[in-house]
């Protein structure tokens, strides 16, 4: 009979990496906070806190999912156009010119 593996390894894995990623970024916040100057100038970066506030406004606005969209269609399209761009371009077109039948001078 083959025994069934044990889950608790996989947990240890996770813990590890959890743990692993919070003192990274703890440490980044410290260097940054104190503008400790080593091999690099932590003066010049930004803090998490400051970076995770930033990316909380981001999320925020509409510019945010807007641009993830587009992004997104353009990945799918092979990056041919926005899903507006696409829609207008779909539309049919008027015989006449659009910009003399509105007033617009033409450069």
């Amino acid at each position: 009979m083959s025994r069934r593996p044990s889950h608790r390894p996989r947990l240890g894995r996770y813990a590890l990496r959890a743990a692993s990623l919070v003192a990274a970024l703890g440490l980044w916040q410290l260097l940054t906070s104190l503008d400790i100057n080593l091999w690099l100038r932590f003066s010049q970066f930004p803090t998490v806190t400051d970076v995770a506030g930033a990316f909380a406004d981001r999320l925020g606005g509409a510019d945010y999912w807007t641009d993830l969209t587009d992004s997104l269609t353009r990945i799918i399209t092979g990056g041919r156009h926005t899903v507006k761009e696409h829609f207008l371009l779909r539309r049919p077109r008027s015989t006449s010119n659009s910009w003399m039948s509105h007033g617009l001078s033409h450069r």
